[in-house]
């Protein structure tokens, strides 16, 4: 994707969320559960505020960020949307291979990881804010809501500090080709035994459910794309987007994890979008991840969409949701919710 792509889907996403807190006022967030709707307006415009400082100044280290007082909703929202304003105004002026300090690098990088950066920590928060959930509150549609909002979550801001990160936000709160790919330990598709099944019989089974989630996906993208937008009804990620988020969350897992061990956390992982070319696979351990981005067999395969695969690598789908197709049993699918980061 290219800087003027990045910065659309940032304009889009970013004037999506206004109309979503607009609508919702008092929405709870329910995949940051501690926050309101007020909350996710403020981090997000707080993160887009710090982005536009270090980009204007080419930091080359990193620079605090700063949290200022705003009373209530109203003041938050109108902050947030001159921030937001302002940072396309930067990111659009600015020459995406300018040095400009990220905490991925923990130095200065082309600022192009910015311009990436807050597309991807827009979107994905445009789905919370779109998801959040009204308690007793009341709800404002507006005529505008969504218009034409037919593409695109944090990665968040990661800010580094200290240690050289600050523990991410990475969306909580503080993320085959073939049709017999079944993937579990003691399971191969492409026509071997199965553990304790027929290779034929799981090779029919995994073509139905590829069938029916084939079918099910197109469903789904014409009820988003043409149906309600409103509090628990977020639209999907973008496929592009999506794609590219997949790619840029992951790169940071590998950075994660030498960072901060995750314990237990054994095996492979194979991941296929269902509506793209798209596929993911990875060989983890407790510090450390490989990834080569085609098919290999794994201990574990998920298919989805690119927007859910996303939001299930960001803990905002779980994997038992109707949308994935899990195949195989380990405890990578378990353990994965504890990158949060």
């Amino acid at each position: 994707m290219d800087t003027s792509e990045y910065l659309e889907y940032l304009r889009a996403d970013g004037e999506a969320l206004a109309a979503a807190a607009r609508r919702a006022p008092d929405a709870h967030i329910g995949s940051c559960p501690e926050w309101d709707m007020t909350d996710l307006l403020a981090h997000v415009g707080g993160v887009h505020r710090w982005v536009d400082e270090m980009v204007t100044a080419k930091a080359s280290k990193y620079i605090p960020r700063h949290s200022p007082e705003l009373e209530g909703f109203e003041d938050t929202l109108a902050w947030y949307e001159e921030g937001l304003a302002h940072l396309l105004a930067t990111l659009a002026a600015a020459d995406p291979e300018e040095p400009v300090w990220n905490w991925a690098d923990r130095k200065p990088a082309p600022a192009l990881f910015w311009i990436r950066r807050m597309a991807l920590e827009t979107a994905i928060h445009r789905w919370d804010g779109e998801g959040g959930h009204v308690h007793g509150g009341e709800i404002h549609e507006t005529a505008d809501d969504h218009e034409g909002h037919d593409h695109g979550h944090e990665a968040h801001d990661h800010e580094a500090h200290d240690h050289g990160h600050e523990a991410h936000d990475h969306e909580a709160h503080d993320h085959e080709a073939d049709d017999q790919e079944h993937e579990a330990h003691g399971h191969e598709a492409h026509g071997h035994e199965a553990h304790g099944h027929e290779a034929h019989g799981h090779e029919a089974h995994e073509h139905e459910a590829h069938e029916h989630e084939a079918h099910g996906h197109e469903a789904h993208e014409h009820e988003a794309q043409g149906g309600e937008v409103g509090p628990g009804r977020p639209q999907p990620i973008a496929t592009d987007l999506a794609v590219d988020g997949i790619d840029e969350y992951l790169g940071f897992v590998g950075l994660w994890l030498a960072y901060q061990p995750v314990p237990g956390l054994e095996g492979s992982l194979h991941l296929h979008a269902t509506d793209t070319a798209g596929e993911w696979s990875m060989v983890l351990s407790p510090e450390a991840m490989e990834l080569r981005r085609e098919h290999v067999k794994s201990d574990v395969a998920i298919r989805a969409s690119a927007s859910d695969l996303l939001l299930w690598l960001l803990n905002r789908v779980p994997a038992d949701s109707p949308s994935l197709k899990v195949f195989g049993e380990s405890e990578i699918v378990e353990l994965w919710r504890s990158l949060q980061f």
